[in-house]
């Protein structure tokens, strides 16, 4: 059978002259699963709607072409057959053939006319008919099962091609209504104003969630910012959500215990919750899967920091266990002020005195002081002691020139006496000069200025002279009224 081409480029088989035998309601050219041109045929109805169209179309199939004139369908079938093929039905069967089929067609025509059979009164064949048992065998068989209970044998029921299922009452049931599904709603991709409160943690480009749709803060002003959305398919909008919880949380959490100095225990729990969701549906935050999503946003290299690797192995961060912006094991009590001291540069990194004080009960201010002298210094310029490794450092000829000037430009300072306390020892710590024995510099040294050698040249020769040093080989030359005397 032979085929055609239509002018959208599909090929269509010559059995369909026309679609009109083809169950649908409505049709339009599309492609097929392989991107080639094709013919898409969809139904509106639903099972029963395409069953009824297609009884109707069977039915005026079978009533006007099945039985025919054997002339007008010997005919029509030659015509169509010699067409496509070179032999054809007609070819391979003889005219006794046909006869036969007609005498079967007469015979089917004159049954229809009489009353069908009841299927209950059609007789059924049995496995006996099956197996060619005989009348004695049968009754043998059946003497063997006699005295045994026997079930009465359901009545069979020959379902036909069109038949619906039923309900108790034996009527058909309504079709069930077809789900209708709501258009999502389609939010504007233009950059607004942010709608959520903007936390102290939000920068210019960290991503956010802005009425249910994620994007990332375009601008950032004290109080409000310009959320600009993002366009991601619902996979990597949900794995953006689950990272921003996750961030969000996590800056909440070290923000209350960096304020409050206490542990909450609740916050913990519930970020050690989502980063357990993150990574069992994503993976680690570091890895390469994840990496574009968290540096997208503005603070995703802190976020990387809470995973850390120990023997090639991704880790939780201490703030997971316990916090980290305060010692939750802090001393609370010490015996000498240098330990006093040691707590107090642990926790505040300089020499705070009313925390030393508080860690000291049976000693007072100028009892510590006294115990601290030559480990801590007053520091006029910071109005504060520092610790002698920070303060006797760097430039101490300097610092102690600005002591001296201090202590002559305020004599009636409080801390007169720690000021010069402090002055001393910058002085003592102050190196010993160099002198000029001590010097090593050769002739020629390019650190010596040029008016230098040109004096000495003058001074020595007893004339006008100038060195002058070309610097791509380094050579120093002397003039004598412009003219060159001598290279070295």
């Amino acid at each position: 059978m032979g085929s055609r081409t239509l002018s959208n480029g599909a090929n269509i088989n010559n059995y369909f002259q026309d679609f009109s035998r083809v169950v649908h309601t409505k049709g339009f050219p599309d492609t097929d699963q392989y991107g080639k041109p094709g013919m898409t045929f969809l139904h509106e109805g639903d099972i029963a709607g395409m069953a009824t169209d297609l009884k109707k179309m069977l039915s005026e199939d079978f009533a006007n072409r099945y039985i025919q004139n054997e002339s007008q369908t010997r005919k029509s079938t030659h015509e169509l057959d010699r067409k496509e093929n070179p032999i054809s039905l007609y070819d391979l069967f003889s005219n006794e053939d046909f006869k036969e089929t007609k005498i079967n067609r007469e015979e089917q025509q004159s049954s229809k006319s009489q009353k069908p059979l009841n299927v209950e009164q059609q007789p059924l064949m049995s496995l006996y008919d099956l197996f060619c048992f005989s009348e004695e065998e049968r009754k043998q068989t059946n003497l063997k099962k006699r005295g045994k209970s026997q079930k009465k044998a359901s009545t069979p029921y020959q379902f036909d091609l069109f038949s619906q299922p039923q309900n108790s009452t034996g009527q058909i049931p309504p079709p069930a209504p077809m789900p209708i599904k709501e258009k999502p709603v389609e939010l504007p991709v233009e950059p607004r104003p942010f709608a959520s409160a903007v936390q102290e943690f939000h920068k210019q480009g960290s991503l956010v969630i802005d009425n249910g749709q994620v994007g990332f803060l375009k601008e950032r002003y004290r109080d409000d910012a310009v959320f600009m959305p993002l366009e991601l398919n619902p996979i990597q909008k949900q794995r953006a959500e689950q990272y921003i919880k996750f961030r969000d949380t996590y800056h909440l959490l070290y923000n209350y215990e960096a304020t409050e100095r206490t542990e909450n225990s609740e916050l913990r729990q519930s970020f050690n919750t989502l980063y357990d969701d993150f990574v069992r549906q994503y993976g680690h935050l570091n890895d390469r899967k994840n990496l574009d999503l968290i540096k997208m946003d503005a603070g995703g290299q802190e976020i990387l920091s809470l995973e850390r690797f120990i023997d090639g192995k991704l880790v939780k961060a201490d703030i997971f266990t316990q916090p980290v912006s305060f010692n939750p094991n802090e001393i609370k009590q010490v015996d000498t002020p240098v330990e006093a001291l040691s707590a107090s540069l642990n926790k505040f990194g300089e020499v705070n005195l009313d925390y030393m004080y508080s860690l000291l009960d049976d000693k007072n201010a100028e009892e510590i002081l006294h115990d601290l002298n030559g480990r801590i210094y007053y520091n006029p310029l910071i109005s504060n002691y520092e610790v002698s490794d920070k303060f006797i450092a760097g430039n101490v000829i300097a610092k102690a020139e600005i002591l001296e000037l201090y202590l002559k430009e305020n004599p009636q300072s409080e801390y007169q006496l720690e000021t010069a306390a402090s002055l001393k020892a910058l002085q003592d710590a102050r190196p010993r000069p160099i002198t000029f024995e001590e010097l090593d510099f050769n002739f020629g040294e390019r650190w010596i200025p040029q008016n230098i050698y040109s004096e000495y040249a003058s001074y020595l020769f007893d004339g006008n002279y100038s060195a002058s040093n070309l610097r791509l080989n380094f050579e120093y030359s002397i003039f004598f009224e412009k003219i060159i005397c001598f290279k070295y």
